[in-house]
C-alpha cells in the first residue's frame, strides 16, 4: 500500500494532486481547514481510499496534530511508501516592504514556512521506527529563486521553504532508512491564488499586468490536473516499483535528496548504460517546427509594415524561446532587441498566429517515433526540455502524437530560468527521483550542451538538427534515436 498525505487539499492544485493519486489508485489523507465537505465528491468515488482531516494550517499546533490525525487514518504497517505533499500556501500579502499588511506577513509566514517545517517533523519523528519509505514533496515556486517587486514576503517565505528541503534532506543522509526530501516548482496554474495576483494592485505588485496578459493570453487556461500529474511524478514513479526505479533506488538509496542534486564537475568518460532517464529538446531534435515559425514570423513581419525574411535566415534566429525569436525576427540580428512598443505588438500578433497554425507544416523527423518506443521500452522515463514556451510546446506535442511519450514537459517558461541553465535539468532530476549523472540531455543546439554541462549530465548532440554537430562540443553525436537506444542498452 502507499499512502499519501495531502495539505491544502479542498482546492486547486491540492485537490487536483488528491484527485489524480485517487484515479492512480493509491489511498489519501487530505487536509485543509474545510476538508471533509470540500473532498465529499471526491470521498463518493473513492470511499475506502480518501481520508479528510480538517485543521487550520495557520495555527501552528493544528498543523503538526493534522499529521498526526492523518497518521492515525492509515494502516501504517501496511504501508510501502508514507508521502508528505506540503502543498497548502498563500501568495498575501502582495505588498511591498513599507506597506506591509503585519497579520498578513505573520500569516504567511505560518501557512508557508511554519506549517510544512512542523508537518515533517511530525511525519518524521512518528515514522521514523517504521519499514515503510518516508518521503516529503514541498511545493514551492518559481519566485523561491527569482524576486519579484510586491511579492517580497511571499518569495521569502518560498526561498525558505527551499532552503529547509536541502536541509532536511542532508540530515537525513545518515539515518538508516532516510527519508527522502525535495522541494519542487508546478509552473503556473489558473487556481484562486492567481485570482488573487490579478486582483492585486498594480503600484504594489508592477507584475500584475505579466499576469493579466497571461490570463488574456490563454497561458493560465489549463486546469491544474496536468500540473498535480507532473508534480506527482516522483512520488508515483517511485510508488510503481518498475524496474528502473528499483535499481536507481539501491544503487543510489539517497539519490532522491534535494541535497543531491547540484551540478559536480562534468566527467568526459560516461558509460550510457547507466542512464537512467532521457530528456529531449523539441525543435530541431524531435521536430521540424521551422516552416511554421517562418510563417508566423513573416505573417508577424507583413503585420509591422517589415519585408519577409528567407526562412533560412529565421531558422539562424531560434532557440532560445519565443520572446528573443520575435525580437530577432523584427530585427534580424540575433543580439538585438526590438523597440518595446513594437516588440509588444508583434509578440502578441506572432503568439496568436502561431497558436492557431502549430502543426500545418511541422513534421516528426524520421525514426523519431519507432526510436521514442523503444527507449520506453526500457523503462526509461522520457522527458521534454525545450526553451519553447510551455502552452505551444505542449499542444504541438499533442498534435504531432507525441505526448504521450513524455512524463514531463519543462517549456522555456515553466521555471525561473531556461537552457543553457542547469535548472530545468536539475528540476527534471528532482521530479524523477535520480541524480544528474543519470540524466542524458539530447539536442541540436549549444543551449541544450551547456544544459547539460552545467548540471553533470551526458551532452548527446544529434547529427540532423539545425546546428552543425561537428561544433556544439557534445560527448557524442547521434543520428538518430534509435542509436541511442542501442548506445544506452549494450553500454
Amino acid at each position: 500500500m502507499h499512502a499519501f498525505i495531502v495539505t491544502g487539499a479542498s482546492r486547486g492544485l491540492g485537490y487536483a494532486i488528491c484527485e489524480t493519486l485517487l484515479n492512480d489508485g493509491y489511498s489519501v489523507v487530505g487536509i485543509a481547514r474545510n476538508a471533509g465537505s470540500a473532498l465529499e465528491s471526491l470521498a463518493a468515488r473513492h470511499p475506502e481510499r480518501l481520508q479528510a482531516v480538517n485543521a487550520d494550517l495557520s495555527d501552528a499546533a493544528q498543523a503538526a496534530a493534522s499529521i498526526h490525525a492523518a497518521l492515525q487514518q492509515l494502516p501504517l504497517p501496511a504501508c510501502a511508501t508514507v508521502t508528505l505533499i506540503n502543498n497548502a500556501g498563500v501568495v498575501t500579502p502582495i505588498a511591498q516592504a513599507g506597506h506591509y499588511p503585519a497579520d498578513e506577513v505573520v500569516k504567511a509566514v505560518a501557512v508557508n514556512v511554519t506549517a510544512p517545517l512542523l508537518a515533517t517533523d511530525a511525519l518524521l519523528s512518528a515514522t521514523d521506527r517504521l519499514p515503510a519509505r518516508r518521503r516529503v514533496l514541498n511545493i514551492s515556486s518559481g519566485a523561491a529563486a527569482k524576486a519579484y517587486p510586491g511579492w517580497s514576503v511571499y518569495c521569502a517565505t518560498k526561498a525558505a521553504l527551499d532552503h529547509f528541503s536541502r536541509s532536511a534532506a542532508v540530515e537525513q543522509e545518515s539515518h538508516a532508512n532516510p527519508a527522502q526530501i525535495v522541494a519542487l516548482y508546478p509552473g503556473v496554474v489558473d487556481t484562486d491564488m492567481q485570482g488573487c495576483i490579478r486582483a492585486s494592485d498594480e503600484g504594489q505588485f508592477p507584475q500584475k499586468a505579466r499576469f493579466d496578459a497571461l490570463k488574456a493570453d490563454g497561458a493560465l487556461s489549463r486546469r491544474p490536473t496536468p500540473r498535480a500529474r507532473s508534480s506527482t511524478t516522483w512520488c508515483r514513479r517511485l510508488s510503481a516499483g518498475s524496474p528502473s526505479s528499483t535499481s536507481a533506488n539501491s544503487e543510489h538509496p539517497h539519490s532522491h535528496s534535494a541535497a543531491a542534486l547540484t551540478p559536480r564537475q562534468q566527467s568526459r568518460h560516461m558509460n550510457l548504460k547507466h542512464i537512467k532517464a532521457v530528456a529531449f529538446d523539441l525543435d530541431g531534435t524531435l521536430v521540424d517546427s521551422i516552416p511554421d515559425l517562418a510563417n508566423a514570423a513573416n505573417a508577424m513581419r507583413e503585420h509591422l509594415g517589415l519585408p519577409p525574411l528567407d526562412p533560412e535566415r529565421i531558422k539562424s534566429h531560434v532557440g532560445d524561446g519565443i520572446a528573443s525569436l520575435v525580437h530577432r525576427a523584427i530585427t534580424d540580428e540575433r543580439h538585438a532587441e526590438a523597440d518595446g512598443p513594437l516588440w509588444e505588438r508583434g509578440y502578441r500578433f506572432f503568439v496568436q498566429r502561431y497558436r492557431e497554425h502549430l502543426a500545418d507544416h511541422t513534421t516528426v523527423y524520421p525514426g523519431v517515433r519507432d526510436g521514442l518506443g523503444l527507449l520506453r521500452a526500457l523503462q526509461l522515463p522520457l522527458v521534454m526540455i525545450t526553451n519553447k514556451s510551455e502552452r505551444l510546446a505542449v499542444p504541438l506535442a499533442e498534435q504531432l502524437g507525441l505526448r504521450d511519450h513524455f512524463s514531463l514537459i519543462i517549456g522555456g517558461d515553466t521555471l525561473p530560468e531556461k537552457k543553457p541553465s542547469a535548472l530545468p535539468l536539475l528540476h527534471c532530476c528532482q521530479v524523477l527521483g535520480i541524480q544528474p549523472q543519470e540524466l542524458a540531455m539530447v539536442g541540436d543546439s549549444a543551449n541544450d550542451v551547456a544544459a547539460a554541462r552545467a548540471a553533470s549530465s551526458a551532452a548527446i548532440a544529434v547529427g540532423y538538427g539545425y546546428a552543425d554537430a561537428s561544433t556544439l562540443g557534445a560527448d557524442l553525436t547521434v543520428n538518430s534515436i534509435a542509436e541511442l537506444y542501442d548506445l544506452i542498452k549494450n553500454g
